[in-house]
């Protein structure tokens, strides 16, 4: 299991993470929303040891990160990130091996096992017919699918991925969710997502952490976390929350006209959709 207890992150005299708490069991997939500025990116940044907390910590298997060495770490954690960087030019094959170089035995080159892995997360992530073009070519979305296929391919405990479905049309966004949670379920590994995607959380994640300026709202089921009252609280947004007629899960529809402005602050949510200018003033609700 990955845990997070208490988790506290501060950079200058902000705190950008508050006393957050998760845990991710093996097999469970998890959503972690949220708007812009919440702290979401810098939670996985913690959970894969890249950033130290000043308070709490986080454990694998029950053990602080710290017990564990780089190799270990970086054969434990897949990670999809947000902006990846790409140094210099090179085909999608020598991108994806180079999520290899914690099995490598030192002398730099790629075993005939490390090659298949590669291939194999590429055809999993649709992205094998890439294998020789430059990814400096690629699309957004084909890019994204080859990032994937980067994670897969160190064969991870626990996969962190940061806005995965980002680029990608409507299609693939449903093939990635459904692919990653097929290979969270039959691989047992602990899945953390970070999306803006309401609709598809609820549709995919077993749990959703709702942030709101780096503080936990809300962590259970998308039916729990999914209400009306918590979205107007995170987003300052109305939504209607039903049920999807196929699924059952939470369906979120947003108002166009009934959004707070972000000056007002974090007003108290009002069931029906009145305006809160027309109630005659704005209740502020604790943060």
């Amino acid at each position: 299991m990955l845990e997070a207890r208490d988790v506290t992150v501060v950079c200058g005299a902000r705190p950008v993470l508050s006393e957050v708490s998760l845990a991710v069991a093996p097999g469970e997939l998890v959503a972690v929303i949220g708007p812009n500025g919440s702290g979401k990116t810098t939670l996985l940044r913690v959970l894969r040891g890249l950033v130290l907390p000043q308070r709490g910590e986080v454990r694998w298997q029950g053990k602080p990160l710290a017990h564990f060495s780089p190799r270990e770490l970086a054969r434990i954690f897949g990670v999809v990130p947000q902006d990846p960087k790409i140094g210099f030019r090179m085909t999608v094959l020598e991108y994806v091996l180079q999520a290899r170089f914690p099995y490598s035995n030192g002398f730099g080159f790629e075993s005939e096992a490390d090659i298949r892995c590669a291939l194999s997360a590429l055809r999993l992530t649709r992205a094998v017919e890439f294998r020789d073009r430059w990814i400096t070519e690629l699309s957004g979305g084909e890019r994204q699918r080859v990032i994937l296929a980067r994670a897969l391919a160190v064969e991870p405990r626990v996969l962190l991925l940061d806005e995965p479905t980002s680029n990608l049309d409507l299609r693939f966004q449903v093939e990635m969710l459904t692919l990653i949670r097929e290979l969270t379920r039959c691989r047992a590994l602990s899945s953390i997502f970070v999306a803006h995607d309401l609709n598809l959380v609820a549709e995919f994640a077993d749990r959703v952490l709702m942030l709101r300026d780096g503080r936990s709202l809300a962590f259970g089921s998308p039916e729990e976390v999914l209400t009306e009252e918590r979205l107007w609280h995170a987003f300052g947004t109305r939504s209607l929350v039903d049920r999807h007629p196929v699924s059952g899960s939470p369906r979120i529809t947003i108002s166009r006209g009934d959004v707070r402005p972000p000056w007002q602050g974090p007003a108290s949510f009002h069931p029906g959709g009145a305006d809160d200018a027309e109630r005659g003033s704005v209740e502020i609700a604790p943060s």
